[in-house]
């Protein structure tokens, strides 16, 4: 079990200390994800990698603007893969690996300029990776195995300059 919470008394100008980030890894937690997280405007990190979590992201982390890393690898997160994620705009890094998704990965996923790491691993994913994605200008690691997906990567993907493992 790895449980962190993570907090900083610098980040305002009010002299109160502020949750920046959850890890909470390997805790057998078996719930849905909180929507209450987005209450935290300061959180940066959200990681509940291999836990029993279930249902879908809740739309309402839309609004955490400085959320800038999410892992949620090996749960049981199902539905589509939500097109909103493309409002986390200091998103970094972003990991869905190892969940039930389903269905087509949503070219709004493209306009997470600062993604640096987008991994879709072992999902039940349909379709072809939408164009969109090439303006993922940082994108470094692209992970998609297992996925179901089919046809040709959109050429524009290779051609992106930070690109070292598709």
């Amino acid at each position: 079990m790895n449980y962190t919470i993570g907090c900083s008394c610098s980040i305002a100008d009010d002299k109160l200390c502020h949750i920046t980030s959850f890890e909470l890894r390997d805790s057998d937690l078996s719930a849905r994800l909180p929507p209450d997280l987005a209450n935290l405007p300061y959180v940066q990190t959200i990681d509940l990698t291999r836990n029993y979590l279930n249902g879908t992201i809740p739309v309402e982390w839309a609004s955490m603007k400085n959320l800038s890393s999410i892992s949620l690898t090996a749960n049981r997160l199902s539905g589509n893969i939500p097109g909103y994620l493309g409002n986390f705009t200091a998103l970094t890094y972003l990991s869905l690996e190892s969940n039930q998704f389903s269905g087509v990965v949503p070219p709004e996923l493209g306009k997470l300029a600062r993604l640096d790491a987008l991994i879709l691993s072992s999902n039940k994913l349909v379709g072809t990776l939408p164009e969109e994605l090439a303006q993922i200008k940082d994108l470094g690691d692209f992970d998609l195995c297992a996925t179901g997906l089919q046809g040709p990567v959109p050429r524009a993907i290779f051609l992106l300059e930070n690109l070292n493992d598709l």
